[in-house]
Formats: structure tokens, C-alpha cells, sequence
């Protein structure tokens, strides 16, 4: 008498398969946490990393000869990581600092050439690194005094 069994088997029908084990939902206890980005990484900006430039020349306090016309050479210190530096350089009109010169150069050195009114005149610079299109710390300003 032929049966549902494997031809050529002699034994009943074997164990039932064991069913698939339960699915049970997570709990709160084994959620992974989540991070929020900002404790992962965070952006720092150029201001965080880059060093505050040093001026060298003309030094706070220095006094440049009058003429119709004066040459400066303005020159600090190399900053690290700095792809260029923001040069700025004001002039004192009735006890009011107006900025005559912003401008980004490559190298830790500019030549600044001034036409004061009537010969004199007070003027302050100073200077801070970029990286790219972001600026670091500016140095404190240093006033010069043509006369």
C-alpha cells in the first residue's frame, strides 16, 4: 500500500519541525542610542585654530617722516595653516577711526603706500590669518604716526 512517506521508507513520518522561534519587540533597554552629530563632530572654526599673527614692522608707536606720499613696509609673522591674511589699516579723521584698506594677501608682508592729508597724519594696521574664505583672530591694532 503506497503512503505519503518517502519511497522506499520503512518508518512513519518522522518529527514535526520545531516552530520558528518567537518574535519578541525591542525593549527601551536594548535601544542603541542615539548620538546626536554635533557631540560627534564638531566644525571648528579657522578662529578656533589659527594663531594670532605677530607685527613686526612699523611697530606700535612708530613714527614715519612726512611727505606727500609714504611707503610702509608692513610685515608680521608667518601663521600656520593660514592660506593668506586679512590686512586691514585705518586713519584717524577728527578723532574717528575710517578703515582706508582691507585687502587679503598671500604672504605675511604688504607694502602700503599713503597719501596723507597735508603730509600727516595717524594711522593703525593689523592682521589675521584666513583659511580660505574664514579669518582667524586679528592681531591687536598698531598705530603709526606720519609727521
Amino acid at each position: 500500500v503506497p503512503s505519503a512517506e518517502t519511497p522506499g521508507s520503512t518508518e512513519g513520518p518522522g518529527p514535526s519541525p520545531a516552530p520558528p522561534p518567537a518574535v519578541t519587540p525591542p525593549s527601551a533597554d536594548d535601544a542603541v542610542p542615539v548620538v546626536p552629530k554635533t557631540s560627534v563632530a564638531r566644525a571648528v572654526a579657522p578662529e578656533e585654530f589659527l594663531d594670532v599673527p605677530t607685527l613686526a614692522t612699523p611697530a606700535d608707536g612708530a613714527t614715519l617722516p612726512a611727505a606727500k606720499f609714504v611707503h610702509a613696509d608692513l610685515t608680521w609673522g608667518a601663521v600656520p595653516n593660514a592660506t593668506g591674511y586679512l590686512l586691514e589699516v585705518e586713519e584717524s579723521v577728527d578723532g574717528t577711526w575710517m578703515p582706508i584698506l582691507r585687502k587679503v594677501v598671500k604672504e605675511p608682508k604688504a607694502v602700503l603706500e599713503i597719501e596723507p592729508t597735508g603730509g600727516v597724519g595717524t594711522y593703525r594696521w593689523r592682521v589675521r590669518g584666513v583659511l580660505g574664505r574664514r579669518g582667524g583672530r586679528a592681531s591687536a591694532w598698531a598705530t603709526v604716526v606720519v609727521r
